[in-house]
């Protein structure tokens, strides 16, 4: 009896749902696919979400610019990668992007104490290191083996590095975080994809989940529509409202904005984790009411 150890079985992943990491391949991209900062100041652990469930980081106390894009690889020849990350950072050092993984607050969840995790990405950046610490920046970073290499294509390389869960979450954190950054001098870019952390001293291929299970997780942090159509309280009524149930229960009730129609006023957002709704006014009853634009954010 015991563990065994193996990097994939018939040529392929593993077991499903080994990776702890949401949108790793970088497929999801509701807030849009390129954003540019200019004279920013951030601390290292910023909260600069663009990518789903991934934020970028910058470690300057001066203002800085940078562009953080959705990149192709669908010609990089890495198995089954698609889209990637790129972040160019020209003003400053370390720029980096994190997530936090969710675990009830205050609480380890699957990272008990002592249990062993690797974490796996590919980068045409040979600078990129990573490091992974409970909660925020002001944590110990948690142990880890010296960064190996595992494979090249082109000028893409997949590096590892094993991490020991080698303390307990402390009072309100809400999660493990996963930090990549360049330490480097400016200036600095990097491109990334398939990112994953899962069980064991073994990096493994990496887990292609369905486009359709990976949005949903992405939706229990952020949701985003196009447009929604308010209908009026009654049929006399210049009330409008909107309320229905949200395709992905949110962790947590979210901050919702959106666009109000020029017709609208009085726009009151009431929505829950599970439940979207939204009132307002329009001078008379006949006007037709909407909102724009509309989001609901509930990251950790």
């Amino acid at each position: 009896t015991g563990d065994v150890q193996s990097t994939s079985q018939n040529g392929s992943q593993l077991a499903g749902f080994r990776n702890q990491l949401i949108n790793g391949d970088f497929r999801v991209w509701q807030r849009g696919t390129t954003k540019n900062f200019t004279g920013v100041a951030p601390d290292q652990l910023s909260d600069f979400y663009i990518a789903d469930r991934w934020n970028v980081s910058f470690n300057s106390s001066a203002g800085v610019n940078a562009t953080a894009s959705r990149t192709s690889f669908a010609t990089t020849d890495i198995p089954g990668a698609v889209w990637g990350f790129n972040f160019a950072q020209p003003g400053a050092i370390g720029i980096g992007i994190s997530q936090l993984i969710e675990t009830e607050p205050s609480t380890n969840g699957v990272f008990t104490n002592g249990s062993s995790w690797t974490l796996s990405w590919w980068t045409d950046n040979a600078n990129v290191q990573a490091q992974v610490q409970w909660g925020d920046a002001t944590a110990p970073v948690l142990n880890a083996t010296t960064r190996q290499t595992l494979e090249t294509i082109g000028s893409f390389t997949r590096y590892s590095t094993t991490v020991t869960i080698s303390s307990n979450a402390r009072v309100g954190d809400l999660g493990l975080r996963v930090v990549l950054y360049d330490p480097g001098a400016a200036p600095a870019s990097f491109s990334v994809t398939q990112i994953q952390l899962e069980p064991g001293p073994v990096a493994t291929p990496f887990e292609h989940r369905p486009i359709g299970t990976e949005l949903a997780l992405c939706q229990r942090y952020y949701q985003t529509c196009r447009n929604l159509r308010l209908s009026p309280q009654d049929i006399t009524s210049t009330g409008k409202e909107i309320s229905i149930p949200r395709f992905v229960t949110m962790r947590a009730d979210p901050t919702e904005t959106g666009t109000p129609s020029a017709s609208m006023s009085s726009v009151t957002y009431s929505g829950r984790a599970n439940n979207l709704r939204i009132t307002g006014q329009t001078n008379t009853a006949s006007q037709g009411a909407q909102i724009s634009d509309y989001t609901a954010d509930a990251e950790l």
